[in-house]
């Protein structure tokens, strides 16, 4: 659909090949998307698509430079193995932005067999590129992906919102941030992914905000700040424990003692972290699993308050800090149940 405007399809299904095959592959996993709404040169705007279901297709759906879509109610399944994006945001030939997008009640399986868990399709569930603005995610699941949820490195649009969504079993990680500003994580879940929970990397520079996250069981770390460079980070009342999994399938198989619940690197600046508990088991108690509750890479990091979390339950200690850190920058550590790092005006 190109330059088309106002299209409704509501209560359809799309079917791809023999998508119950034994061998995984079957079905359609070519480089087109089964739907493709382009704004070229004008157009592509208010699409609805509700109440569908797409069954052994891997490419579902691409927006290029389309603006006041809504994606609601759409259930995908049965997906070939193949990279590429099952959902895909980007913005159009002429870097024109994509604008108001809203994904609702969505529900992305990205395995062939639903029924082994192991299977982990090479396709992200949702990719969002270029410049594309102001995306609500809401009450989605998406579930044995590449990567669930997808923000690319050349992603420089800004205000993302995740609310009452989840990402599970991921090939990767469960949300990978890495452009971008101005992104809110709101009740989220995510689970059993192969390496972090939430991972945020180098190109994310501004204004990430985290409430109530529920973190548990990933390979790696439960939340990542990977690459110094943001300026504004936010963690408040998360649920975090049973990071580090050493299982097969995670990161941290024969890496025991290395993945923490929350993670700074080196040149983090300006984070909050409070409230809530980073530490036990996946159901926050039992044995140790991460090697701290959160865990400050280096020494170059400007007023970072880590204020009332609970780190009990972490291998190496709740908190786990350099040696050198600075306590003079506005940093400080208070009233966190399991660590012994303590920061008043007179230092750590």
């Amino acid at each position: 659909f190109v330059g088309v405007e106002a299209v409704h399809m509501v209560n359809l299904r799309v079917r791809g090949g023999s998508f119950f095959a034994a061998n995984g592959q079957a079905g359609s996993h070519s480089t087109a998307h089964a739907l493709k709404f382009e704004k070229k040169p004008y157009g592509g705007n208010d699409i609805l698509l509700e109440n569908m279901v797409f069954c052994g297709v891997t490419r579902c759906v691409h927006l290029v430079g389309t603006g006041r879509v809504t994606l609601r109610k759409l259930t995908i399944g049965h997906c070939p193995d193949a990279s590429g994006d099952i959902i895909r945001l980007e913005a159009d030939s002429n870097s024109d932005r994509m604008d108001q997008i809203r994904i609702e009640g969505c529900v992305i399986d990205g395995s062939m067999h639903p029924g082994q868990d192991a299977s982990r399709n090479s396709a992200n569930g949702i990719g969002i590129y270029e410049h594309t603005n102001t995306i609500f995610i809401s009450n989605t699941s998406v579930i044995r992906c590449n990567y669930c949820f997808y923000c690319d490195s050349a992603w420089n649009g800004e205000f993302l919102y995740f609310v009452n969504s989840e990402a599970e079993r991921a090939k990767v990680d469960g949300f990978y941030i890495n452009g971008g500003e101005f992104i809110s994580i709101d009740n989220c879940f995510s689970c059993s992914n192969y390496r972090d929970g939430i991972r945020i990397d180098g190109n994310t520079t501004t204004s990430v905000s985290i409430t109530n996250a529920n973190i548990r069981i990933n390979g790696g770390h439960g939340i990542n700040h990977q690459s110094g460079g943001l300026q504004d980070l936010s963690i408040v009342n998360p649920r975090i424990g049973g990071n580090n999994a050493t299982g097969s399938g995670y990161a941290g198989q024969g890496n025991a003692n290395t993945y923490s619940g929350i993670r700074l690197a080196n040149g983090t600046h300006n984070v909050y972290i409070g409230g809530g508990r980073s530490g036990g088991d996946g159901n926050l108690g039992g044995s140790a699993t991460q090697k701290a509750g959160v865990q400050i890479d280096g020494t170059s990091h400007d007023n970072i308050r880590v204020i009332g979390i609970n780190v009990n339950g972490n291998v190496t200690g709740g908190t786990v800090i350099d040696g050198s850190w600075s306590s003079t920058n506005g940093n400080w550590l208070q009233m966190n149940p399991g660590s012994t790092d303590y920061k008043t005006s007179g230092g750590l």
